[in-house]
C-alpha cells in the first residue's frame, strides 16, 4: 500500500489543480474558436440598383458584415471587339468605397464613360463590335493583405470576425477566392447585378473607328 506525506499530498494537489486548470483553459479556448469561426449564419451581401437619368446610378447594399467593414461598390460596361471575338472586356465607369454600419447603404454612383472610346485602336482588330445594353454594378468585400502587407480590411474588429484571409467566408454565398495561385489566397464576398441602361459615348465612338458598334446584351463582370 502506498503512502503519502504532507509534502507528496501537496505536489498532488497542485498537479490536480493545474490539470484541471489547463483543461478549463483548453476548453475555454476550443469554444472561443468554435464561436469565432463557425458564425451562427453566412455573411451575405446583397445588391440591387436602378438608373437615375443617362449617368447616374442608385445603389443599396444590404449585409450582415459587422460594422466597420469596408465594401468597395463600382460600376463597369461590358464590350467586344468586333464582331464574332469571344473575349469580352469592360472599362470601369465609377466606384466608391462604403463602411457598413446597421447592415445598410445606400449610394448613388456618377458615370464617367469617357474611357471606353479610348479602347479603340487603330488596327482593324481594334475596332469595338458590340457595347453592352447595359451596366454592371458590383459590390466587394475584400480581405487579405494588399501588395504592402496591409489588411484590406482597416478595422481590426472585421478581421477577427472573418479571418485575416476570410476564412470565415468560405460557405458564404457569392464566395470568390483571391489571388489563387499565391501563398496566401483570400476569400471575398461579390455580388453583381445589371442595369439596362445605353451608353452616352455611342457617338464618340463612331467618331474615332469611322463605324458604328451594335448595341445588345452582354455578360458583364465585375471590373474594379
Amino acid at each position: 500500500m502506498l503512502r503519502h506525506g504532507p509534502r507528496s499530498l501537496l505536489v498532488l494537489a497542485i498537479a490536480i489543480v493545474l490539470a484541471a486548470t489547463a483543461c478549463d483553459t483548453s476548453d475555454e479556448a476550443a469554444r472561443r474558436e468554435d464561436d469565432v469561426t463557425s458564425p451562427a449564419e453566412p455573411y451575405v451581401l446583397d445588391i440591387s440598383a436602378a438608373s437615375e437619368g443617362e449617368t447616374r446610378i442608385d445603389v443599396t447594399v444590404t449585409t450582415n458584415l459587422p460594422d466597420g467593414a469596408l465594401v468597395h461598390v463600382f460600376a463597369s460596361r461590358a464590350f467586344r471587339y468586333q464582331q464574332g471575338e469571344q473575349d469580352i472586356h469592360a472599362v470601369n465607369l465609377a466606384s466608391q468605397e462604403v463602411t457598413v454600419i446597421g447592415g445598410v447603404f445606400s449610394l448613388t454612383l456618377d458615370l464617367d464613360e469617357s474611357l471606353l472610346p479610348l479602347v479603340v485602336g487603330p488596327e482593324e482588330f481594334d475596332v469595338i463590335g458590340i457595347v453592352s445594353d447595359g451596366v454592371t454594378v458590383c459590390a466587394e468585400f475584400r480581405t487579405g493583405e494588399d501588395l504592402d502587407g496591409q489588411q484590406r480590411q482597416p478595422d481590426p474588429a472585421v478581421v477577427e470576425a472573418v479571418g485575416s484571409f476570410g476564412e470565415r467566408l468560405e460557405n458564404s454565398p457569392g464566395v470568390k477566392v483571391f489571388g489563387s495561385a499565391t501563398a496566401n489566397p483570400s476569400n471575398w464576398l461579390e455580388v453583381e447585378t445589371s442595369v439596362p441602361l445605353e451608353s452616352p459615348v455611342l457617338g464618340e465612338i463612331v467618331d474615332v473607328q469611322r463605324q458604328a458598334p451594335t448595341v445588345g446584351p452582354l455578360q458583364g463582370f465585375c471590373a474594379s
